[in-house]
C-alpha cells in the first residue's frame, strides 16, 4: 500500500498539539512517523526559534515566507520524503498554514505557486480543526505566547475565514474543534484510521 502523507492544521488552541500527542501514544511507530512545521529537523529547529522568537517583531513578511519555505524544504527532503518510503507521515502544519497565515504575500505573485518551490510532495489529506478565535484565545492565554500567537484577534479572524476558502481548494476534511477533545479526537482518528488502512 502507498504511504500517505497527512497533515494536521488550525490555529493554536485547536487542541491541534493535544491531538498529535495522542495519535503518537495510540499509532504504531513502525508505521507512522511525525514531523513539525516549521522545524522537524537541526536547521529546521533553527529556523523555527527566528520565526516564534518575540524579539523578533521587526521581521519583514517577505524574510518571514522565506524562512516558512527553508525550513519546510529542509523537513520534505530530511524526513517526508525518506520515511514515506516505508511509513505514513503525519505533519503538525504544512504548506496550507503559510497560505493561510502569510496570504498577504500574494502580492509576489501566486502564493500557491510561490509556497510549493522546489517541493514534490502535496498532503493526501488534511485535516482542519477549526474553532472561532474568541474560544482559542481563551484556551491559550495562560501560555507564553509566541510572535505569532501575540497577534490580535482580529487577525485570527481573517486567518480562519482564509482556512474556509481553501476548504473548497484542497483536499481538506473540516473538524468543530469547539467540541470536547475526546470527541474531535475520535474523528481525527477515524479519518486517519480510514486513509492508512489501519
Amino acid at each position: 500500500m502507498t504511504k500517505k502523507f497527512i497533515v494536521l492544521e488550525g490555529p493554536d488552541g485547536t487542541g491541534k498539539t493535544t491531538i498529535i500527542e495522542r495519535l503518537k501514544e495510540e499509532l504504531c511507530p513502525a508505521k507512522f512517523t511525525f514531523v513539525k512545521d516549521p522545524g522537524g529537523t537541526k536547521i529546521g529547529d533553527q529556523i523555527r526559534k527566528i520565526l516564534l522568537d518575540k524579539n523578533n517583531r521587526s521581521i519583514s513578511d517577505l524574510t518571514e515566507l522565506l524562512l516558512f519555505m527553508a525550513s519546510r524544504a529542509q523537513l520534505v527532503k530530511e524526513m517526508i520524503e525518506p520515511n514515506l518510503k516505508q511509513r505514513h507521515v503525519i505533519s503538525d502544519r504544512f504548506t496550507l498554514s503559510t497560505l493561510t497565515y502569510q496570504a498577504e504575500m500574494a502580492k509576489y505573485g501566486d502564493l500557491a505557486q510561490i509556497v510549493n518551490f522546489g517541493l514534490n510532495r502535496q498532503p493526501d489529506l488534511i485535516l482542519l480543526l477549526d474553532a472561532p478565535p474568541h474560544l482559542t484565545r481563551k484556551r491559550i492565554k495562560a501560555r507564553d505566547l509566541d510572535r505569532i500567537e501575540t497577534k490580535s484577534v482580529s487577525y485570527f479572524e481573517k486567518v480562519r475565514a482564509r482556512y474556509f476558502v481553501h476548504c473548497k481548494r484542497y483536499n481538506v476534511k473540516l473538524f468543530d474543534a469547539a467540541l470536547p477533545i475526546d470527541n474531535v479526537y475520535s474523528q481525527v482518528f477515524e479519518s486517519v484510521a480510514q486513509i492508512t488502512k489501519i
